[in-house]
């Protein structure tokens, strides 16, 4: 087994690694102008790790975990100023699991769950004072009918966005008398 040393450099670009019997094995660094791109971490010539990617200020910019040249595990990626933005999930190269999007204040902004790549199962918005605004149910991306959508305070609305009438909301709710 031969290790030999990767360096390549184009005008400000710079690419750091090392090659194991001429594949790529372990760290490899990008840079330009100095500043970290990414770090990607490379077994028997794939990707395989945790791979780091970087914003132009150099913050962190995504995690992003692989396993045999695929993202498999949780993925977190991250605003230029440092805060969490969106969790993902993969199995074997999709989506996979709960994803999760996040507002500045760090509170949830969307939950959503996949299968396979597939949108199923709950998919919820919500308002940033964390009150849900929309709540929706998928099974192999299909909706499974009409999204139920919330004001900021918790009042369901109808599909012009409103508050429906009192009035509304008693026919809708009412129901014939039983026999009994």
């Amino acid at each position: 087994m031969s290790t030999t040393r990767l360096e390549l450099q184009r005008d400000d670009s710079r690419l750091q690694g090392n090659l194991l019997d001429q594949r790529l094995e372990g760290p490899l660094q990008i840079s330009e102008h100095g500043r970290p791109q990414a770090r990607l971490e490379y077994r028997d010539g794939v990707l395989h790790g945790t791979s780091t990617l970087y914003h132009p200020n150099g913050q962190v910019s995504a995690l992003m975990p692989h396993a045999q040249g695929r993202p498999h595990g949780q993925a977190r990626f991250y605003s230029d100023e440092g805060w969490l933005q969106r969790t993902i999930n993969y199995r074997n190269g999709l989506m996979h699991g709960k994803a999760s999007s996040y507002f500045a204040n760090g509170q949830v902004a969307e939950q959503a769950c996949y299968h396979e790549g597939i949108l199923h199962g709950p998919l919820q918005r919500f308002h940033p004072n964390g009150q849900l605004a929309l709540n929706s149910r998928y099974a192999q991306g299909q909706s499974l009918g009409t999204p139920l959508t919330y004001d900021a305070q918790g009042h369901t609305l109808d599909e012009q966005g409103r508050r429906p009438s009192r009035l509304r909301i008693w026919l809708d709710n009412w129901r014939e008398p039983r026999d009994n």
